[in-house]
């Protein structure tokens, strides 16, 4: 995740991202690891088990999330669109403020060209991914998704505004 809000996960979770980097980084090894050897998961039955009941909860939450895609993607209640065809929609309810200076920075580090600057602001052309790279790295602060409580916005302390622009 990019960023720290975990105040709806019903469970404790540990919230310092220094601590959070070290777990991953050694998990990343193993699976580096795992891969090199050509070796599978050593929780096979456990991984098993979560997927069949997260498959089950998905089937259950399907009607709920998708009028939520549709709320956000401002597409009509009885649209036949699915999931995956109204995410790149929600960009739609993403609001961009009055501290907008038109600097593209926005434009820069969106990794699927989904922001184009015209006349010196973003224009958002419906094929988002929700990484949040515009929230995030506007310097501005102007970007303001609808998932996103004001304050949390995150990026990995590792990764620098230079890395983002080296990938694209």
């Amino acid at each position: 995740m990019n960023n720290l809000d975990y105040d709806h996960i019903p469970i404790p979770i540990t919230r310092d991202h220094e601590v959070i980097i070290r777990k991953s980084k050694t998990k990343v090894d193993d699976i580096c690891y795992r891969i090199i050897k050509k070796r599978g998961t050593k929780y096979k039955i456990i991984k098993h088990s979560f997927n069949l009941l997260m498959t089950l909860l998905y089937k259950l939450m399907r009607r709920s999330v998708t009028n939520d895609l549709k709320e956000k993607a401002k597409e009509p209640i009885d649209t036949k669109l699915e999931c995956y065809e109204l995410i790149p929609l929600t960009d739609k309810s993403i609001i961009v403020d009055e501290k907008c200076n038109g600097c593209g920075t926005c434009a820069k580090v969106c990794p699927v060209n989904n922001i184009k600057i015209v006349d010196r602001k973003p224009e958002l052309q419906h094929r988002r991914e929700m990484c949040f790279a515009c929230d995030e790295w506007c310097p501005s602060n102007a970007i303001h998704h609808w998932s996103r409580p004001e304050g949390t916005k995150y990026h990995h302390p590792e990764v620098k505004i230079s890395d983002m622009l080296q990938v694209k």
